[in-house]
């Protein structure tokens, strides 16, 4: 089960270290559209198009659920070293970290992140067979 969990906090390391440079993708990918859109000619109130970029940046952040992953973690690291009945306790942190991982998956859209979630996911499906047998 360590080994899992090692392997799905290395993919939760390239999520993290990417989750910066995902928001300037994402701000160029919009102004690149928008300049498609209205023609190279028209000219954006910068202004107003930082401040849809802020918004629609908003609901892509990921902060919230990296900061929870961290929590989680935290704790099945503890209860991974418990000499007691852990099993139940397991089953319940993969539960959260799955939640918070298949929500970076489906706020993000940026390929490397896409995939380090699937293997994340992967992780969490091997964790929580052998957490069964723990039970």
């Amino acid at each position: 089960m360590e080994a899992h969990l090692s392997e799905f906090k290395r993919h939760f390391e390239t999520v993290r270290s990417l989750k910066g440079s995902y928001q300037d993708k994402v701000k160029t990918k919009l102004f690149d559209r928008f300049k498609n859109e209205l023609g190279s000619d028209s000219n954006i109130d910068e202004g107003r198009f930082q401040q849809e970029v802020i918004y629609f940046l908003e609901k892509l952040d990921i902060d919230e659920e990296i900061n929870r992953i961290e929590i989680h973690l935290k704790k099945l690291t503890a209860l991974l070293s418990n000499e007691e009945e852990v099993g139940r306790q397991i089953d319940f942190l993969i539960q959260e970290l799955n939640r918070e991982t298949n929500t970076i998956g489906s706020k993000s859209a940026e390929s490397e992140i896409s995939e380090s979630v699937v293997q994340m996911k992967v992780q969490l499906e091997k964790m929580r067979e052998q957490g069964l047998n723990l039970q």
